[in-house]
């Protein structure tokens, strides 16, 4: 892997790319606290507003905790892809091992999540269709609907989320949406890695093996999924790109990252914002229109999110002030708890965030100081989830999930040994 020994836990996990993903859950967090108690500020349109100055605000860039939702949404998925084509091409497990170690690794904390949400719905705390009627938020009124399901709870949990069907509206997590992607790219990558690594094309020829991926990510392209082959296909050029780049250039390109990752939603965004999110729609690759929902392609604002995705993980694994600043401790931190902290905080906000907006307005508070309130509430409750999630529920998952694919190869080569012995006992 192409890190400084510095950069890496004693795990060999990258202490960089944690601290980028762990910001890339905060803002997905602070994100949705926006969207749901002040619309305008996304979409631009006056219905929504709640003063004179978010519709004018919307059309800018630059606004991570509003259109940067779905740049760190990208950026995982390019993280991803570059840190599980690291640990693929790293381990000798085959490809139904890894497969079970993924399903666990993700699947069990997404089973948790969803009985959480469950029975939160179930108690009657999910009070964000009473909220958006203050709020003016459709997205915040589209969720949670339906009346509470244990078993449709256990469907989503156990495979819903990750192999579908998947529905926003019944959903007990809108977060997990996200999470289909995330598994139909890890068997992507362990099928073309573990095959790579078996014709012995990962280390004898790495030029081939970042030609194979590149040429999935465009044929994959504008779907979300590309950008875990994106990822990857960044794993194979580091070595080479990271001696070449130098520390303006990693600024600048980071920098660029981060206007083309704010293209705005708004309806207010103007023409060149337009025109700039119209370039990068159309893929070069197949034609993937039939496929599912319609939130696993990238749209034009999409697009130029994921493309400065790649940009910004490139120029942060290039760069060692970069490297150096998002490896602190506090960073750290935050990338340990990312995972829960993106799956807790939906949950979270339609009970404790709506319910103290609610509580709070009701009292007599001006809008502005409920919302206020609200989120430091949100927050606080968010926060301490997610660090107790990180202990109970994703430190057993990420054993569970070592020793399930260990099982898993040992079975298979007890199989194949079995095999082999009863061939050699044979008579000629």
């Amino acid at each position: 892997m192409p890190a400084d020994a510095a950069d890496r836990r004693p795990d060999g996990r990258f202490t960089h790319f944690d601290g980028l993903r762990g910001l890339a859950a905060l803002n997905v967090a602070v994100n949705h606290a926006v969207v749901a108690f002040d619309f305008a500020v996304y979409t631009g349109q006056a219905e929504h507003a709640h003063g004179y100055w978010e519709v004018g605000l919307s059309a800018w860039p630059l606004l991570l905790p509003v259109a940067g939702a779905n740049f760190s949404v990208c950026l995982f998925f390019v993280l991803s892809g570059l840190v599980l084509a690291h640990a693929f091409a790293a381990t000798r497990l085959g490809m139904a091992a890894l497969a079970m170690k993924r399903l666990l690794r993700l699947g069990l904390p997404i089973l948790a999540v969803t009985l959480f949400a469950w029975a939160l719905h179930a108690a009657g705390l999910m009070v964000n269709q009473a909220a958006a009627v203050l709020t003016r938020s459709p997205w915040l009124a589209s969720q949670f609907r339906q009346e509470a399901s244990l078993a449709g709870a256990l469907r989503e949990g156990l495979y819903g989320a990750l192999v579908g069907p998947w529905d926003f509206a019944t959903s007990y997590d809108s977060s997990l949406w996200t999470m289909s992607v995330e598994f139909a790219g890890s068997l992507l990558l362990v099928a073309v890695v573990v095959t790579l690594r078996r014709l012995g094309r990962t280390e004898a020829s790495p030029g081939r093996a970042a030609l194979i991926l590149l040429l999935l990510g465009l044929a994959l392209y504008p779907l979300y999924l590309s950008l875990l082959a994106f990822g990857a296909f960044l794993f194979t050029l580091l070595p080479r790109l990271r001696p070449r780049m130098a520390p303006r250039t990693c600024l600048g390109l980071a920098a660029l990252a981060l206007l083309l990752g704010t293209v705005p939603y708004s309806a207010a965004r103007g023409a060149f914002w337009d025109g700039l999110a119209a370039i990068p729609v159309k893929g070069i690759g197949l034609s993937w229109h039939w496929i599912g929902p319609a939130a696993l392609r990238m749209d034009g604002p999409s697009a130029c999110h994921g493309i400065a995705a790649v940009m910004l993980v490139l120029a942060v694994a290039c760069s060692p002030w970069l490297r150096e600043r998002l490896s602190g401790e506090g960073m750290r931190y935050l990338g340990r708890i990312s995972f829960p902290l993106y799956l807790v905080h939906i949950p979270v906000l339609m009970s404790v965030g709506c319910g103290t907006l609610l509580a709070a307005h009701s009292a007599g508070l001006a809008y502005g100081a409920a919302v206020a309130i609200a989120v430091a509430a949100y927050a606080v409750v968010a926060f301490g989830l997610a660090a107790l999630a990180a202990r109970v529920v994703e430190g057993p998952a990420i054993w569970l999930a070592g020793q399930g694919g260990r099982l898993v190869q040992a079975g298979l080569e007890a199989i194949v040994d079995g095999i082999r012995r009863e061939r050699t006992a044979r008579p000629s």
